[in-house]
């Protein structure tokens, strides 16, 4: 039984990198436009974010500056560390959005 799961934990370790090589890489519909961009940034939780942003997304979202109005403000949980990944890809991943990158 502990081999069994000793297998799982390996198989699970092993599968991690591949989401870091970009196998699950998701590509722009439209790159960055903007160069700069005043960011506010707001932490909540889950449900303040999908209230916040009429969005499912569970770790962030951001509303998106234009040339017109270059402000954008990033609704988002607080990381624990510098290391956790998701949240600070999450705050990435907003940031992006901001300066106007999409993705389908």
């Amino acid at each position: 039984m502990s081999s069994i799961w000793s297998t799982i934990s390996v198989f699970s370790l092993l599968a991690l990198p591949a989401c870091d090589a970009g196998i699950f890489e998701q590509p722009y519909k439209q790159t960055p436009q903007l160069t700069q961009v005043q960011v506010t940034i707001v932490w909540t939780d889950a449900a303040e974010i999908r209230k916040r942003c009429a969005s499912n997304q569970a770790y962030a979202c951001a509303t998106i500056a234009t040339q017109a109005s270059p402000y954008s403000t990033i609704y988002a949980i607080r990381p624990r560390s510098f290391t956790h990944a998701p949240l600070v890809e999450a705050l990435g991943h907003e940031l992006l959005h901001s300066l106007g990158a999409m993705h389908e």
